[in-house]
């Protein structure tokens, strides 16, 4: 990818509680032909914990610990993530790529609810984001779709929650409307994902903490003013469910 990140902080052992299922292997392979996995700069891939998690997120470096105490706190432990990218065989125009992204990603909790929280929130502020186009359907349990205008692309995302897991297939292009696509994936998606990571004999409800430490983002100071009427969650749950945004598939060009 064009866009240079910082190299990314040593991973820390995973956290425990995590279930004994490779999430490498959890995350469904591209329909459709020419697709090429990436990797390096530009892609979150591979396995992460909540701290290299909370890096990829932010935008600034303030921004770290309070991202990675929120995932704690909703109970994250681990995640994968794969990414692809296949040609455009069209014109395309000046500044826009030339190329189609897949990205997968999955996020283990240590229960349903963790994973249902995580899911609401990113939801909730994905529709009331300045960029929101319109919804997918994608005809599966505990899922939403979404279409948004990044600007410079447009991404089509689902996610849905399986068990105690929260899944998210996006596909990102300038040029082709990948509606049809991102929704044909999902549900491959969701038929190759388990039922659970964890055994519910094993769940532990999330952390109700007093209080998250706020990050002081014009982009989150305006979620948590939709989400206080809408949701009509306590202060102190703000955070915990409107501080991740949806996923991008990439890392744009500085």
């Amino acid at each position: 990818m064009r866009a240079t990140l910082a190299a990314w902080l040593s991973l820390a052992a995973m956290a425990g509680g995590q279930g004994s299922i490779d999430l490498s292997e959890v995350l469904a392979k591209p329909l459709g032909a020419e697709f090429t996995e990436s990797g390096g700069a530009g892609f979150l891939t591979g396995a992460f914990d909540a701290h290299r998690y909370a890096v990829w997120l932010a935008t600034t470096g303030s921004q770290v610990t309070p991202i990675e105490d929120t995932l704690k706190a909703e109970g994250f432990v681990r995640g994968y993530a794969r990414s692809w990218s296949r040609p455009i065989h069209q014109e395309v125009g000046v500044g826009e790529s030339r190329l189609q992204y897949l990205s997968e990603t999955v996020e283990e909790f240590q229960s349903d609810v963790g994973a249902t929280q995580r899911l609401n929130g990113t939801e909730a502020y994905t529709v009331n984001q300045r960029g929101y186009q319109n919804a997918i359907e994608p005809i599966i349990a505990n899922a939403y779709g979404a279409v948004v205008d990044l600007g410079y692309s447009i991404e089509y995302a689902v996610a849905f929650r399986k068990g105690n897991d929260a899944y998210y297939v996006e596909m990102e292009s300038g040029v082709n409307n990948l509606t049809d696509q991102v929704a044909a994936q999902a549900r491959i998606q969701y038929d190759v994902a388990p039922a659970y990571s964890i055994p519910p004999d094993k769940w532990r409800a999330p952390e109700q903490p007093g209080r998250v430490a706020t990050v002081q983002d014009d982009r989150y100071m305006l979620a948590r003013s939709l989400f206080s009427p809408v949701v009509g969650l306590p202060v102190f749950m703000l955070v915990g469910v409107v501080l991740l945004w949806i996923r991008r598939v990439r890392r744009p060009s500085a």
